[in-house]
């Protein structure tokens, strides 16, 4: 940082605690403070029909699946470790 501070910046995908534990392990006992926070979505696909496969009797009978919607998240938290402090 522009202070001369090492920052860290930790990713995750599943929800904001691995992110924490993350953190804590870089860190360790001394501890963290967090910086920054940021959270994006995204849709990995349209949430269109499409048609179900021939084993499955899809095209002969005109039968449809639906392929939902799945979104996903990235997670990025900014830390910097705590410096220890004197007795």
């Amino acid at each position: 940082m522009s202070d001369g501070t090492i920052v860290h910046t930790v990713r995750c995908e599943n929800s904001w605690d691995g992110c924490y534990l993350a953190a804590s392990r870089i860190c360790g006992d001394q501890g963290y403070e967090e910086v920054a926070r940021t959270l994006d979505g995204a849709l990995s696909s349209a949430g269109r029909l499409e048609r179900m496969h021939t084993i499955e009797g899809g095209i002969d009978q005109h039968r449809y699946s639906e392929n939902a919607r799945e979104e996903t998240y990235n997670r990025v938290i900014t830390i910097r470790c705590e410096t220890a402090k004197a007795p």
